[in-house]
């Protein structure tokens, strides 16, 4: 009977709050909302460091194991647009003065492959390609970078570059002598200049660029690139 009688302790209610104090169930549910919000940021936490991981394992193994030129750089690249955030006004100036020096040092390569594989400027590859009595020169022209087939030396297009260059210079006959000392000033240009890749190209070395690469001869000398190195990213 004295159980009956007898008073609750006074720490019971915070021992057991459904037992003897209803009005605490609130808060247990508040508490429980809180635990799992606290769970899911632990969760993400270690999903974010796991990623953390994973890519600092990729950028060691591709810095380690990477040749050249096989889009180390580019894999980089879409990771950090991904995961990090993306470019700083920084790293813009230094893409632009890569995307610049690419293309100055792309032409400068095909000047130097002029000379190289006897190709005139001004050589119209894809009119001489009519005349050509060949089999091989009109199958081969189908795969053509403009037109232009990706030959040899061997091929009759290659022998009758030679054949012009070596009976005329390094301009075709049928170009006008205004056109060939512009071409020439280009090259000339192109071959001595060191420009600032972080500010824009000069107006003068824009115009011997694009004057350059305008030019037939230039671009069947593009199309013969497996004949010497050029980079890919050209």
């Amino acid at each position: 009977m004295g159980l009956c009688t007898s008073k609750v302790p006074s720490d019971h209610n915070r021992l057991y709050p459904s037992i003897g104090n209803a009005g605490n169930e609130d808060s247990i549910a508040s508490a429980n909302v809180k635990s799992k919000e606290i769970d899911k940021m632990l969760a993400e936490e270690k999903t974010d460091n796991t990623v953390k991981i994973l890519l600092l394992g990729m950028i060691t193994f591709l810095a380690i194991s990477g040749t050249a030129e096989t889009g180390k750089s580019t894999v980089l690249k879409q990771l950090r647009i991904i995961h990090g955030g993306g470019f700083t006004d920084a790293d813009l100036q230094i893409f632009r003065s890569a995307v610049r020096r690419n293309i100055f040092e792309t032409v400068r390569t095909l000047v130097d492959a002029m000379l190289t594989l006897a190709i005139p400027y001004g050589f119209n590859a894809a009119e001489i390609l009519e005349k050509v009595d060949s089999s091989d020169a009109q199958e081969s022209s189908c795969s053509a970078f403009g037109g232009v087939a990706n030959v040899g030396r061997n091929h009759p297009l290659a022998k009758k570059a030679a054949d012009i260059f070596e009976r005329f210079g390094d301009v075709a006959p049928h170009v006008e002598a205004e056109a060939a000392a512009a071409l020439r000033k280009a090259v000339s240009l192109v071959k001595s200049d060191e420009p600032d890749f972080s500010h824009p190209l000069p107006e003068t070395t824009v115009a011997a660029v694009q004057l350059l690469w305008n030019d037939p001869g230039v671009k069947y000398c593009f199309s013969r690139s497996n004949e010497y190195h050029i980079v890919d990213l050209s």
